[in-house]
């Protein structure tokens, strides 16, 4: 069963993993940001605040600052109900990234530990409502799959894409929608984890990696 690694609450900023009401006043800096931008960026921008409404991309902006901080489906479910928006926008393109890692630990006597590398198999999101954050940097997922004591490390590899991709990293994303981020949210984690956020369960996978001790 894949689980999300979890971040410690004492190392966020209360105010990443806290959605915001939205209200004008949450409102009105979005605004200003979208029209701060400038010629095709500030119409792409205004397109998707048309397709959104100025409060749903006030919500959807911070949730996912709150998915970078705290993976939660709180977050994802106001991220997915505009994920065609930001698709069609060309926010973010948002096609499954098959091949890509993730990283994550169980104990030893979960099933998932007697598992080899070379395996494949259809695995369950028991957590956050069936999403889960992947990589296509593997160095990344081996950051977060390191064996310790009780636990064993695994990297899987996403191997089709019978998923639904809500997040995507700023490389796959257009430049005013990152600049739009930057302004509205700060970096958060987006620019140091290359990650992509997606919802399905099971998700098909091979296992690159087991590490024990």
């Amino acid at each position: 069963m894949l689980r999300d690694p979890a971040r410690k609450r004492s190392q966020l900023k209360s105010t990443n993993y806290r959605m915001p009401a939205c209200t004008a006043r949450d409102v009105a800096p979005i605004e200003a940001a979208v029209r701060a931008l400038r010629g095709a960026s500030r119409d792409a921008a205004e397109d998707l605040m048309d397709a959104t409404s100025p409060r749903g991309l006030c919500m959807m902006l911070h949730a996912i600052r709150r998915w970078y901080s705290y993976n939660c489906y709180n977050a994802a479910k106001k991220i997915l109900v505009h994920a065609e928006a930001l698709h069609a926008s060309g926010a973010m393109d948002l096609r499954a990234p098959v091949g890509a890692f993730r990283g994550f630990k169980v104990a030893l006597d979960n099933p998932l530990a007697r598992h080899e590398a070379g395996d494949r198999l259809a695995l369950p999101v028991v957590r956050n409502g069936g999403c889960s954050s992947w990589t296509m940097r593997r160095e990344i997922a081996d950051r977060f799959s390191g064996a310790s004591p009780g636990k064993t490390g695994i990297v899987i590899r996403l191997l089709d894409d019978r998923v639904e991709p809500f997040i995507a990293p700023p490389l796959d994303s257009a430049a005013w929608f990152n600049a739009l981020y930057a302004r509205t949210m700060g970096s958060s984690f987006r620019l140091k984890e290359d990650e992509y956020a997606l919802y399905g369960s099971p998700v098909h996978v091979e296992i690159v990696a087991m590490k024990r001790r």
